[in-house]
C-alpha cells in the first residue's frame, strides 16, 4: 500500500510537473502570439504608411502629369503662332524684295533721265552758247 501510495504520489508530482510544463509551453506560445501580432501591427501600420505615400506620390505625378500637359499645350499655341509669325515674316519679305526691285527700275530709269536730261541740257547750252556766239558776230 505505501508503495502504491508512493507510486500515486510520484504519478501526481509527474502529473504536476507535466503540468507546469503544459503552462510554460502555453505561456510561451501565448508570448509569442503577442509578438506576432504586435509585428502584424507593425507591418499594418508600415503598409498603411506606404500606401498613404504611394497616393502622395500618385497624386504629385498626377499634378506634374497635368503640368506637363499644360506646358505641351502652351509650347504648341507658341509653336503655331512662331509658325504663323514666320509665314507674316517671310510674306513681308517677299513684298519689300518686291519693292526693292520696283525701287531698283525706278532708280534705272531715273539715272536714265537724268542721263537725257544733262543730254539736254548739254545740247541746249550748246546751242545757247552758239546762238551767243552768232548774235555777236
Amino acid at each position: 500500500m505505501i508503495k502504491r501510495e508512493r507510486e500515486r504520489e510520484s504519478l501526481l508530482e509527474n502529473m504536476t510537473i507535466r503540468e507546469r510544463e503544459r503552462e510554460s509551453l502555453l505561456e510561451n506560445m501565448i508570448k509569442r502570439e503577442r509578438e506576432r501580432e504586435s509585428l502584424l501591427e507593425n507591418m499594418t501600420s508600415e503598409v498603411e504608411t506606404s500606401e498613404r505615400q504611394l497616393e502622395s506620390l500618385e497624386k504629385e505625378l498626377q499634378d506634374r502629369n497635368s503640368q506637363l500637359q499644360d506646358l505641351r499645350t502652351q509650347l504648341q499655341e507658341q509653336e503655331r503662332e512662331l509658325e504663323e509669325r514666320d509665314k507674316q515674316l517671310e510674306e513681308r519679305d517677299k513684298q519689300l524684295e518686291e519693292r526693292n526691285k520696283q525701287l531698283e527700275e525706278r532708280d534705272k530709269q531715273l539715272e536714265e533721265r537724268d542721263k537725257q536730261l544733262e543730254e539736254r541740257d548739254k545740247q541746249l547750252e550748246e546751242e545757247r552758247d552758239k546762238q551767243l556766239k552768232e548774235e555777236r558776230d
